[in-house]
């Protein structure tokens, strides 16, 4: 852990020098298409010292019983717990009576890996924390919403934010979200799900979905150049979630995730006879559907996951049935290259309510490497045959809610 001595000197209640210093450390994270930047600071308000830093992956590795990726919050706390050689949980016996989280992004309430939110890590410390001072909002297009604030603040703790640094923040934060340049600059924002769906396994096109991102189709985003795309990122954080309505956001106790194991019984008709679902958990961003992972335990023991799509409307029932179809073509011509599709249908016990479901493949961030993927890419256009002589898909398909 840093000595005090190599933070800067910043007065006290100075809260945007403070922010500044946050975004100093955001600065130092790496980018990556399927991350946002932030930073952190921890701070003694009463001595008005810096306890910590972090920034997101700053610390990379999976830590015992902790997996997944560390964001900035939590790397500040793994800081205090290393000096003091003691488990995250229990730092709150050793932080100051009035510790002060600085963070240039709203703590997360859901993770898309299903690992511990920063929320959770805040609360756990047992009001340690008396205040989270704020940068931004975590966007409600990716997620859903964030209900971070209000169990924090029903917690005791005060959330405040921090005015005047939207923009850099913004900026730097969002700095290589992928961006399709084919979209109207209104619905830029969400067109980040051309990475995100792949994360589960989900996208029925990623194989060239990944190839357009190679071939430059899809382009990382540079912010600082783009002062139209940092306003129409701006007004979707402030955009009402209501006006997607091809999204699901559950219903009759079916909602993926938070502890619930029930699923649709045409869902459940899917699954393999006699399993037990042991959990369902939100993983993957769509801008158009909720997303998930369904756990289960098969008749003989053996634990195995699914991935799944929930999307309402007739445009959400074209868009699964394209996106099986698609990927059990895919995946007829070469398994290995893309999840083995389950089943499309309709909800039984919702109205207007279809799902996609298949096998769940964990997928990286890295990027692969082009010649091997071209070379798989040109395997798959060798070996495949038009039903028809004619190029093309015999059905249409989409590249997120625009049919191709």
């Amino acid at each position: 852990m840093a000595s005090k001595l190599s933070h800067p000197i910043i007065d006290a209640g100075d809260h945007k020098g403070y922010m500044e210093y946050a975004l100093q450390q955001a600065r130092l994270s790496p980018p990556a298409p399927t991350k946002f930047c932030v930073g952190a600071v921890l701070v003694d308000a009463d001595k008005n010292e810096i306890l910590s830093t972090g920034y997101s992956l700053e610390v990379s590795r999976n830590i015992p019983g902790d997996p997944g990726k560390t964001h900035a919050e939590q790397c500040c706390f793994t800081k205090v717990a290393e000096k003091y050689n003691l488990p995250e949980e229990q730092i709150g016996e050793v932080l100051p009576k009035n510790t002060v989280l600085y963070t240039t992004m709203e703590p997360c309430n859901k993770r898309l890996s299903g690992h511990r939110t920063c929320v959770d890590r805040i609360l756990r410390l047992n009001g340690a924390i008396k205040v989270v001072y704020v940068g931004i909002s975590e966007p409600e297009k990716f997620i859903g919403e964030n209900m971070g604030k209000k169990r924090l603040e029903d917690a005791g703790i005060v959330v405040t934010f921090v005015e005047g640094m939207q923009d850099l923040i913004l900026e730097l934060s969002l700095q290589t979200l992928p961006v399709n340049i084919s979209y109207p600059q209104s619905t830029r924002y969400g067109s980040r799900e051309k990475y995100f769906q792949g994360r589960g396994g989900v996208c029925a096109t990623s194989a060239l979905i990944v190839s357009n991102v190679i071939l430059g189709q899809y382009s990382p985003l540079k912010l600082p150049a783009t002062k139209a795309a940092i306003a129409n990122l701006k007004d979707a954080f402030a955009s009402p979630r209501s006006s997607i309505i091809t999204n699901y956001d559950g219903a009759d106790d079916l909602e993926i995730g938070g502890g619930n194991i029930k699923v649709d019984p045409n869902v459940a008709a899917e699954l393999p006879k006699g399993c037990r679902v042991l959990s369902t958990e939100g993983h993957g961003v769509s801008f158009w559907a909720n997303t998930g992972r369904i756990d289960v335990e098969l008749a003989d023991g053996t634990l195995q996951s699914f991935f799944i799509k929930v999307i309402s409307k007739e445009l959400g029932k074209n868009m699964v049935h394209g996106e099986f179809e698609s990927m059990r073509a895919l995946h007829a011509l070469l398994p290995d290259f893309a999840p083995k599709p389950i089943a499309w249908g309709t909800y039984k016990t919702v109205k207007d309510t279809h799902f996609f479901l298949c096998e769940f493949r964990d997928m990286t961030d890295e990027m692969p490497d082009p010649h091997k993927f071209a070379a798989r890419l040109a395997a798959l256009h060798r070996s495949s045959k038009s039903p028809n002589g004619k190029f093309g898909f015999h059905m249409t398909t989409y590249s997120g809610n625009l049919p191709r």
